[in-house]
């Protein structure tokens, strides 16, 4: 009897085992053809929204080719040396394009590179990027090259994802091209006779490119094939010249046809105009080639200057091909602002500082230096500039002080301005801003400097320098009385939370006998506040778990916007009730304010972020019209300016966002830098420009100190900006897609007091509930 249970056991656990792997293969393979995904997360990071669905669902077709290099290295090194796990990110990458694909209908279609992916992978204008590790080819040391990424194509439009190493912005990147594929689709069918000019000379271009090219192979035979093989390219332009004017001369008559378009697209302007430096320097290689005595030195240089010139021509053809209904931001530069530009214009003219430098030695001591400071400063900025926003999708234009705003611009950033707006700046902003563009406004109120590099005496000594300076100073902007009349009055305070806020990092400085030893150190403080209240109807904020925002001031919304009709004015973020909001001189030292605040009497909540949609009256209406800055000389040259002066609008409808911080991004400019600095002064006689130099130094090493000790918390600060920026485009779709990927939750920031509660609870309470469970059990037992 027990061998047939035992028998029948053995049965049923068969039975059993088989059935389990029958139901696992039937689910895989309905799986295939109805997707479904049980997702945890308080964000939803890991199920796409009904936005990503539409616009998946909206594309008659579309061919996605995907980019993985074999052997993917564990990590990778990104921005400022850090590292990056990418440990299954590429799995995470095609799960996401499958995601996509099972709701597409069909109509996706994903393939995978598998052969040449690298190459291939330039060649698409993928971004690769290499490990750690080198190889040695060749006789060189060499860094393996990896790509991850992949080409979006629909209809005749192309978009690239150049670098998916951010599963949590997988989504926002994926939606973000299929939106913009779509768009693009729509828009070039209107520009088709720009587009096609600008096609036009890349093609003739690329002719002359390959034509060039041809010159380089290296091919057996006689005659030209012999001059290829040992390496001559301008002796075989030279034997080839009437072939090579003939191939190359149509990029001049390409340009010409062209000519007539001029003006109707700012990017075929600039392709127009590298297309022309390209046909001159043809022209130039041509008739020098006529003569028997020119140098191969100076025909070469044009050579080379060819080549640099078809990359400047296959630049702008890019630019041009994605600009259709593409939408630029543009940074409203020239009064302190933050400004991620190189300056158009040095700060000193090369060639009068030459003539001074021959006359006083130290006069070209302090221009090299000096010199060195603007490079670095206009490299930086440049870097902001493609690492921020290019790499994110996002145009952005500089728009200097009195300039027309450009008619492709949909939204107008002022971030953090330090000095006053002009009148005509005034004036562009409120018609820009009733014409149905986004004026957005970072604030900056104060200028505070804790423990940044202090400014030493008169004397040259660059080893006086220390770490001692700490202000709080007030900037003299006159956006007041200008925001106020669109419903957002501006109030010159601090505000400070008691218990959610970040740390500062601060570099403390020892000195040991002759050695000065450096450190740096975290402290809590009060002006890093974070907060947690937000306007959850609200498509900017609904998704973002806290904000930190450092020395932020309130904002309030006046009675009048909140009575008018015409307005919807939103308080984005508020502190909490625990919050100070002070006018008061405050100390500045973060142990000491840390003692300070606390004494402080709360007075929250404060809002310190507000958004006003709706109709807007001028704030120009019955007053004088501010009239166009005249600019002359090299000026009017980059100065960029409507033909036609457009009818005043008295109202209209728009939407303004304005943001009581700037959130630690200031300006980084040459002439901020070296503030107060004229070219006078190097004629002046004396030495006292060059005793400067040290101060101008201190103040660039400030702007990287002020960025570091508020690092922690920057990351979490450009997503909020990002939305921002996303809203002014009033792509509202990807506000919400975008904060998904987010989620920072910083350790709320507990008393004394406090702490040693929770420490005398966990050291009591656990063996009070240990000894409870115990006598629960035997009461229980002794019952039964």
């Amino acid at each position: 009897m027990a061998t047939k249970t035992g028998q029948e056991a053995k049965i049923n656990t068969l039975v059993v085992t088989i059935s389990l792997i029958g139901i696992l293969v039937v689910v895989n393979v309905l799986s295939y053809f109805f997707y479904g995904r049980i997702d945890l997360t308080d964000n939803k990071r890991y199920t796409l929204s009904e936005v990503s669905k539409k616009a998946i669902q909206d594309l008659e077709s579309l061919d996605v080719q995907v980019f993985i290099s074999k052997d993917l290295p564990p990590t990778i090194t990104v921005g400022y040396g850090q590292e990056r796990d990418i440990r299954g990110v590429d799995r995470e990458f095609l799960d996401k394009l499958e995601e996509y694909r099972s709701y597409s209908g069909g109509r996706m279609r994903i393939t995978r590179v598998t052969d040449n992916i690298e190459e291939k992978a330039e060649q698409a204008k993928l971004e690769l990027f290499t490990s750690k590790e080198a190889q040695v080819q060749g006789g060189r040391l060499e860094f393996k090259k990896y790509a991850l990424g992949a080409t979006f194509q629909y209809m005749n439009q192309m978009e690239v994802f150049p670098l998916a190493i951010e599963p949590a912005y997988f989504e926002f990147e994926i939606t973000r091209i299929l939106l913009r594929l779509k768009e693009k689709y729509q828009k070039s069918a209107q520009m088709e006779d720009i587009l096609k000019a600008g096609k036009d000379i890349a093609d003739a271009v690329q002719q002359c490119k390959k034509k060039l090219d041809s010159y380089q192979k290296k091919e057996e035979g006689q005659g030209l094939a012999a001059l290829l093989a040992g390496g001559d390219v301008v002796r075989a332009i030279q034997v080839d010249r009437v072939n090579f004017k003939k191939e190359c001369d149509q990029v001049g008559a390409m340009v010409a046809n062209s000519e007539i378009k001029r003006g109707k697209n700012e990017y075929l302007d600039q392709l127009i105009q590298s297309g022309k430096m390209f046909a001159q320097t043809v022209d130039e290689i041509s008739k020098m080639l006529e003569d028997k005595e020119a140098r191969t030195q100076e025909v070469a240089r044009l050579v080379d200057r060819l080549e640099q010139l078809s990359d400047l021509v296959e630049k702008d053809h890019d630019n041009l091909k994605n600009s259709p209904g593409r939408k630029a931001i543009g940074f409203l530069c020239g009064h302190g602002e933050f400004c991620p530009f190189p300056d158009p214009e040095p700060l000193i003219r090369p060639e009068i500082a030459g003539l001074l430098g021959q006359r006083n030695p130290l006069v070209q001591q302090f221009v090299a230096q000096a010199k060195q400071i603007e490079d670095q400063i206009n490299s930086i900025n440049e870097q902001l500039r493609r690492g921020l926003f290019v790499r994110r999708g996002l145009t952005v234009k500089r728009i200097d002080a009195g300039e027309d705003i450009p008619d492709d611009v949909a939204v107008v950033v002022v971030y953090g301005a330090q000095s006053s707006l002009g009148e005509r700046d005034l004036y562009n902003l409120d018609q820009f801003l009733l014409r149905g563009g986004t004026v957005i406004v970072f604030l900056k109120n104060f200028d505070v400097a804790v423990y940044n590099l202090k400014k030493s005496g008169d004397e040259f000594d660059m080893g006086a320098y220390s770490f001692e300076e700490l202000h709080r100073n007030p900037v003299a902007h006159n956006l007041d009385d200008f925001l106020k009349h669109y419903g957002v009055q501006v109030n010159r305070d601090l505000v400070l939370e008691k218990k959610n806020f970040e740390p500062i990092t601060i570099i403390q400085v020892q000195r040991q006998g002759q050695f000065t030893i450096q450190s740096q150190r975290e402290f809590p403080y009060p002006l890093l506040p974070t907060f947690t209240d937000f306007d959850s109807t609200h498509v900017l904020v609904r998704r973002i778990a806290n904000v930190t925002m450092p020395y932020v001031s309130s904002l309030f919304v006046t009675a009048e916007a909140r009575a008018n009709p015409n307005l919807e004015a939103t308080e984005l973020i508020k502190s909490s009730r625990e919050a100070v909001a002070t006018k008061d001189p405050i100390e500045i030292s973060p142990p000491r304010l840390l003692q300070a605040v606390q004494q402080m009497e709360s007075n929250g909540p404060h809002t310190v972020a507000v958004a006003v949609k709706g109709q807007f009256v001028s704030f120009f209406k019955d007053k004088e019209k501010p009239q166009r800055l005249e600019k002359k000389g090299d000026d009017e040259k980059r100065f960029r300016k409507k033909e036609v002066e457009r009818p005043f609008v008295e109202s209209g409808h728009g939407r303004l966002l304005v943001i009581g911080t700037d959130f630690g991004l200031e300006n980084l400019s040459p002439r901020r830098v070296m503030e107060g600095f004229e070219m006078s002064q190097l004629s002046s006689g004396t030495a006292d420009f060059f005793l400067k130099i040290k101060d101008y130094i201190a103040n660039f090493q400030n702007w990287n100190l002020r960025l570091s000790q508020i690092a922690s918390t920057l990351q979490s600060n450009l997503d909020f900006i990002y939305n921002c920026l996303d809203y002014g485009l009033q792509d509202e779709a990807l506000v919400d897609i975008r904060s998904k990927g987010f989620v920072r939750r910083p350790i709320q920031n507990i008393s004394s007091g406090g702490k040693t509660a929770i420490v005398l609870a966990y050291a009591a309470g656990l063996p009070l509930v240990f000894v409870a469970f115990g006598v629960g059990r035997v009461l229980s037992r002794r019952r039964k």
